[in-house]
């Protein structure tokens, strides 16, 4: 037997078997490489398309609360021309009358929380309740009425001009006791009267905005938060986050976005890889901004979907 054969024939089959697992080793290097490249302008380009997308939804959600408002204004305008409130202005007579109407009134409208007539001084004169609970609509008792002379709204109303609606600032609704529970999400449309020439009360609807708030911030690839123009959290995806100014623990977005505070307060709009914002187009007072970021969850199955689709290639 020729010793020196088998050794070169045992070391030439070792070379091979070394360079089959290097080739091996750098094929399966090669491939993850490729897949996490896949994986990373995968998740990139997602993130770009559902960004973009994004800059759609803030538009949309700008003409549902814009169509709202002016509906609202249309309400309201129309409650002022019923000749029978003209008169009660003139006179306070027919006062019963004109309660049964707003009653009415306020029972085909759903998202009525309150129908009001607070005159010159500040004091209620009309007002309808809905109480949320159980739908029941009813006329307040003259001895319940309030004074609301010392309310912003009021107050900003004598100032506002005659005989245009104006829009408060969406908060949570507070009676006497303080803050209603459960937590009511209220916007109050308001209309400043004239009589002679001067200021005579205004006619205010509190709406119930729950459900368009949810309207606004619903939306499955999306974590929403809107905030006013001091940056305090109306809403936020985060429900512990919300009314971030009417809460006990005060919270505004500074704390979350430290180095885009500035800007977010400033500039009209924003569209970056990391969120979209927008100041909403709304006659509201304090203003309104809305924030879109992608859901994290949203990114992660995105990924995990194009990873499992590149193993079964």
């Amino acid at each position: 037997m020729n010793w020196r054969k088998v050794l070169s024939m045992k070391t030439y089959q070792n070379n091979i078997k070394k360079i089959i697992v290097v080739f091996l080793f750098f094929s399966i290097a090669i491939a993850i490489a490729q897949l996490l490249i896949d994986y990373t302008l995968y998740e990139h380009g997602a993130k770009k398309v559902a960004l973009q997308n994004a800059q759609e939804k803030v538009y949309e959600r700008e003409e549902i609360l814009q169509d709202f408002l002016s509906k609202s204004e249309n309400t309201l305008y129309a409650i002022s021309e019923l000749n029978i409130f003209k008169k009660y202005l003139q006179s306070k007579e027919h006062k019963k009358e004109l309660e049964n109407i707003f009653h009415t009134y306020t029972k085909s409208q759903i998202d009525f929380l309150q129908l009001r007539y607070i005159d010159k001084n500040g004091i209620e004169q009309i007002r309808i309740n809905r109480d949320i609970t159980n739908q029941n609509v009813f006329i307040e008792e003259n001895k319940n009425l309030q004074d609301k002379s010392n309310r912003y709204y009021f107050i900003e109303s004598k100032e506002k001009p005659l005989d245009e609606v104006w829009f408060s600032a969406i908060d949570l609704n507070i009676e006497e006791s303080g803050l209603q529970e459960p937590y009511t999400a209220t916007l109050r449309a308001i209309l400043p009267l004239e009589s002679n020439n001067e200021f005579n009360g205004i006619l205010i609807i509190n709406y119930h905005m729950n459900k368009i708030m949810k309207q606004i911030t619903n939306a499955p690839l999306y974590d929403m938060i809107l905030y006013n123009n001091q940056g305090f959290t109306l809403h936020h995806c985060d429900e512990k986050k919300s009314w971030g100014n009417s809460s006990d623990h005060k919270y505004n977005i500074l704390r979350e976005f430290p180095n885009h505070y500035n800007q977010l307060l400033a500039d009209d709009y924003i569209s970056n890889n990391v969120f979209v914002s927008k100041k909403l187009d709304v006659n509201i007072y304090g203003g309104i901004n809305l924030i879109l970021q992608l859901k994290a969850t949203y990114l992660l199955e995105e990924k995990n979907l194009e990873f499992k689709q590149n193993i079964l290639k």
